[in-house]
């Protein structure tokens, strides 16, 4: 349960649970007050922070979220191995190692 932009909000198991509870609401807060159902989102806390909202569908449509990431392996790679040999040189420099260089060697 929860408070947003003046609105309470409540997530329930299922869908016939949340039914009960409007009844139960409408019926005890009076014709003052509007009750709706909606859906919530259930995102993982990471995906709204980079902006990753889910699609709300249609009823017929729903049924999980799916999430596909394309990540370019060639880059990733080649960071990594930026990343290692920056290490590396560190590592020599804070032990005053008499290594001149630290170079990627090409495999095949």
């Amino acid at each position: 349960m929860f408070v947003v932009d003046n609105s309470l909000k409540v997530r329930f198991k299922d869908t016939e649970t949340q039914l009960k509870a409007r009844d139960v609401i409408e019926n005890t807060l009076g014709e003052g007050y509007i009750t709706a159902l909606n859906l919530l989102a259930d995102s993982p806390e990471w995906m709204a922070k980079i902006k990753a909202n889910p699609m709300f569908l249609g009823l017929d449509l729903r049924g999980g979220v799916h999430f596909t990431m394309q990540v370019d392996m060639k880059a990733a790679m080649q960071k990594t191995f930026e990343r290692y040999s920056g290490d590396i040189r560190r590592e020599l420099r804070r032990e005053k190692s008499a290594a001149a260089r630290c170079v990627r060697l090409k495999t095949a």
